[in-house]
Formats: structure tokens, sequence, C-alpha cells
């Protein structure tokens, strides 16, 4: 029996043992995988501020503690000559000669005991040529405090260099030769005195540079911004041949910001990290991102036809929502970006806030449209009454001198008639400055008089289509509809020796679309470039009411204008 009892405690504490043993490798592996997973998320989060890094102006090189390069930005490819798979590992001294290379041995040795260097020193590039480097130098720590490498940022700042050293030299020759010619004073006065204004402009050019170079970089309010579209290239490219495989919608939906400098938050009141994580839907109101929408499928259309092109770029502008729920207007002027291969990859652009020239555009627009209603009532209710009583008074006269059958009854005739001519000449003008009645159905009978007056005058067919009731509340935004319709009609026939001419009036996917359609010979080139008054004043309208234009013509085949105004601004 004891030793049967030794036996089972034997077992036992070895059962333990392994239990024990077991549970150990399972931690192990646990601890194994969660370090995967970091090392995973770290090489993100490192591959995304390399990204960063590259996009970068300024030359940037990481290296190790003890100088070898770890990292070679793009700026730093540029600066030197130098392509980043030739360097890395490298100790960082070949960038100056080699006598100097124990000199830049010991700014690493500075770095690693104080934590920074700042200074400028002559550098060398590839190609063996010399350039003047504004050079910082940090020590990197890592996520436990301790030094594991420093960074450095190079400006080439020859041409400062140059003028500095030409200012000394000018200075130095300058008293070299009063020393010298101290006796010959007088005939070299005036030669002394030219030195000397040169010298002098020179160091006010040099300080002007500065001031305006300063001036510039504490002052710019215009916000840039970068955009990455995941598989853009891949969709435009695979859609070449079936352009219906495109989907506007969804590319815009993959939309990330990549960069916004930090302007931004004095437009719309986020920063730019807040605003990076935002999305155009979320900045920009309903109307004017619908705007986005269209001209950004406009644009992918234009890129799947194949006539993309690098230099294109399009403006709009649209209306932000900022962080505090107040709105502001602003111009976007954005392109596409391409790789090396040309293939799209995404979308930068500049923001620039012009909410008090659209505040000064809506006034000054409402005060031209209060002016002409008073110069309107005025001619109505003044000159319109006093027509009419003087051609009431002339009939009288004219009948009065029938009666008496005197000769000068036709000319009383004839003054009737003038007064008739006179009083349909107030009423046209009366017309012009307010062609749309304030009722709200008074676009429709505005356009609808437009066509038949436009027959009636040209002789061209012209017609009005709108297939329900569109109420327009709003007087000022009717008004600017008619008067693009009008401006239309009018190319149509001036210009466009058109024999039939459409107007129409209807609803389409929440928004109020307005179009003039002729048969005429078109346009040649392409509409959207073309800068003539009649144009420009039709897109200015179009501007003031927040509405979108756009303009499809080719040569004998007539023109469609089409104005989108959403239902959100006639509300």
């Amino acid at each position: 029996m004891p030793s049967q009892f030794g036996t089972e405690n034997q077992l036992v504490c070895e059962l333990e043992a392994l239990r024990r043993r077991v549970a150990e490798l399972e931690a192990t592996e646990s601890e194994h995988e969660r370090i995967e997973t970091a090392l995973k998320a770290s090489e993100e989060k490192l591959r995304f501020q390399a990204q960063l890094l590259d996009s970068v102006r300024e030359s940037i090189i990481a290296t190790d503690l003890d100088g070898h390069v770890v990292y070679w930005g793009k700026g730093a490819e540029g600066l030197y000559g130098y392509a980043a798979e030739d360097v890395m590992d490298e100790l960082i001294t070949f960038i100056v000669e080699p006598p100097q290379e124990e000199e830049e041995i010991e700014r690493m040795r500075q770095v690693r005991e104080t934590g920074s260097w700042r200074g400028q020193y002559v550098q060398r590039r590839k190609d063996g040529t010399s350039f003047w480097s504004d050079t910082t130098i940090s020590l990197v720590a890592d996520e436990k405090g301790r030094p594991c490498g420093m960074v450095g940022i190079d400006r080439d700042i020859t041409e400062q260099k140059g003028a500095e050293q030409a200012l000394r030299k000018a200075h130095e020759d300058l008293e070299h030769r009063v020393v010298e010619r101290t006796k010959q004073l007088v005939d070299a006065n005036s030669s002394l005195e030219k030195e000397i204004v040169d010298r002098q402009q020179a160091e006010k050019a040099l300080r002007a540079n500065e001031e305006r170079f300063r001036l510039i970089a504490e002052n710019v309010t215009d916000v840039v911004w970068t955009v990455e579209i995941a598989h853009m290239a891949e969709v435009i490219a695979g859609a070449s041949s079936n352009l219906s495989a495109i989907d506007p919608d969804e590319l815009l939906n993959q939309w990330q910001f990549t960069f916004i400098s930090p302007s931004i938050q004095q437009i719309i009141g986020y920063s730019a990290e807040e605003a990076m994580s935002l999305h155009p839907k979320d900045l920009l109101s309903p109307a004017s991102f619908s705007i986005l929408q269209d001209a950004f499928a406009e644009e992918l259309m234009i890129e799947a036809t194949g006539n993309g092109d690098p230099l294109r770029k399009r403006t709009l502008e649209l209306e932000h929502i900022t962080k505090d729920g107040n709105r502001r207007w602003c111009e976007i002027a954005a392109k596409f970006v391409r790789d090396e291969d040309n293939q799209i990859a995404g979308v930068e652009g500049i923001t620039r806030d012009i909410t008090p020239r659209k505040t000064l555009e809506k006034q000054l627009s409402e005060s031209i449209v209060e002016q002409q209603k008073k110069i309107g009532q005025q001619l109505h209710d003044e000159l319109g009454q006093q027509l009419l009583g003087l051609g009431l008074m002339a009939k009288g006269l004219q009948r009065a001198l029938e009666t008496r059958q005197l000769p000068e009854a036709r000319t009383a005739g004839d003054l009737v008639a003038a007064m008739g001519h006179a009083q349909d000449c107030v009423r046209a003008v009366l017309k012009g400055i307010r062609p749309v009645e304030v009722d709200s159905g008074g676009l429709m009978a505005a356009l609808a008089d437009l066509a038949a007056g436009t027959e009636q005058l040209s002789g061209v067919p012209c017609k009005f289509e709108c297939a329900r009731t569109i109420p327009v509340e709003d007087n000022h935004t009717a008004t600017q509809l008619y008067h693009i319709a009008q401006e239309a009609v009018r190319n149509a026939v001036r210009h466009g020796e058109a024999t039939q001419i459409t107007l129409g009036l209807a609803y389409a996917d929440s928004h109020l679309r307005l179009w003039i359609r002729d048969n005429g010979k078109g346009i040649a080139g392409d509409p959207e470039q073309l800068t003539g008054m009649g144009l420009r004043i039709m897109r200015h309208r179009a501007g003031v009411v927040h509405a979108g234009l756009t303009i499809e013509s080719a040569e004998d085949r007539g023109t469609l204008v089409v104005c989108t105004l959403p239902l959100e601004q006639l509300r």
C-alpha cells in the first residue's frame, strides 16, 4: 500500500506540473498573437506616416542612433539626387565632403547628448555639386521615452547664402578701398557712393524678400487639402468600354481626406484633425453636396471616355456647414491627382472663403430688384396714368374736330395713335423690369409669354412645356431663372439660326429643372470654356440663386442649356 500511494502522489505531481506547463504555453501563444497584432498595427501606422512624409517638399532623413539611414524622403531624393534604395543603411556622412565627415559625426554626438542641433553648413549632392543647407536634427524617442534614432530636415539656402556673401564681399571691398585710397578720397567719392547705394539696394531687396516670405507664411488663409479614393483608377480603367459600370456615388462614398491645412479652422471651426475624419456630406449643405455629386460624376465620365487632361481643374462655389451650425460659402478649385503612370490616385484642391463676396452679391442683386420695382411702380402710377389721361384727351379732341369736319382731325388721330404707341412702350419697359409676377405661378406665366413673344417677333416657332403646376414662391429666384431663359432664347435666335426653340420647366430628382433647347448651328468647341458676355451673364445669374448651369452643344446639332436648382433653395 505505501508503494502504491507513493506512485499515485508522484502521478498527481506530474499531472499538476504538466497542467502548469500547458498554461504557460497557452499564455506564451496569446502573448505572441498580441505582439503580432501590435506589429501589424504599427506597420500600418508607419506606412501612413511615411506617405505623409513623402508628400512634404522639404528634405526629411531619419537615421538610427549610429547615423545609418533608415528613411529617405521624396524631398531628400530631389535635393541630393540619391534614390532611397541607394542609401538605406548607409552612414549619413556621405552627404558631406570626406574632410567634413568628422564634423557630421560630432553633430550626431551633440544630438544624442542634447536632443537637437540646428545650423547651416555645406553639403554635397550625388553629382558632386555642393549647396548650403539650413539643417535641424532632432532626437527621436520610442514609446517608453528611450532614444531610438534621429531625424533631420534640410533646406537648400544656397541663394540666400550667395546674397549674404555678396553683401559681405561688397562690404569688405568697400573697407579695403577706404584704407587703400584715403588720399584719393575726393576722386573715388562718386564710385564709393555708387557702391554704397548698391549695397543698400541689395540689403533692401533681401529684407523685402524675407518680409514677403514671412507675410505669406503667416497670413495665407486658403485651405489646401488632398483626398484618396480607393480603387478609383481601376474602376475608371475598367469602365472605358462600359460607362454604365461607373458608380460615382459609390466612389464618392470612399472619399477620404489625407491632408487638410490648419487654416480650415478659421473658416468652418473644425480643426484639421476633426475635418479629416469627416465626409463632404458632413461639411456641405444638401444642395451643395448635390452640386458636388454632379460635378464629380461629370469629371469621371470625361476621364472614362479618354478625354482627361492632367491640367484640367474644376471650380465650384459650395455652401459649407460650420462646426457651430452656421453656413459659409467657399470657392473650391480641385483637380485629379495622378501617379507616375498617369492614373488617377485621388483629388487635391484649394478652398477659399467667399462668404463676404456672396453676401455682397446677394445684397446687390436684391437692391437692383428693389430699385427696379420702385421704378416700375413709378412708371405705372405716374407716367402710365398721365399717358392714359393724355390719350383720352387726344381722343376727345379728335372727335370734336371730326364733328366740325376740320382738317386738323387727322392730326389729332395721329396724336391718339402716338399716345397708344407710347403706352405700349411703357408696358414693354415694365415687362422688362418686372417680367415675373410676384405670385408663385408667375414664372410659368412669364416663360409662356416669353415663348409666345419670341415666336411673334422673330417668326421662329417657340413653345413652352410644363406638365404640371410648378410654384416658385421667391420672386427674386423666379426673375433670375426667367432672365437665364430669355438670354438662352436670344442667343438661339440671334446666333444659333434656330428654326425651333423649346422651353421647359419640370421637377427632376429633388431639383427644379429649367431647360432651353434649339436646333440651330450649335457651338464649336467646349461650351463650358466659352466666355462670351451672354454666357457669363447666365452663369452669374445662376450663381446668384445657387443654381447649376450646364451647356451642351455640338456644331450643327443645336444647343441645350440646363439650369438646375435644388428644391431646398425654393423653400
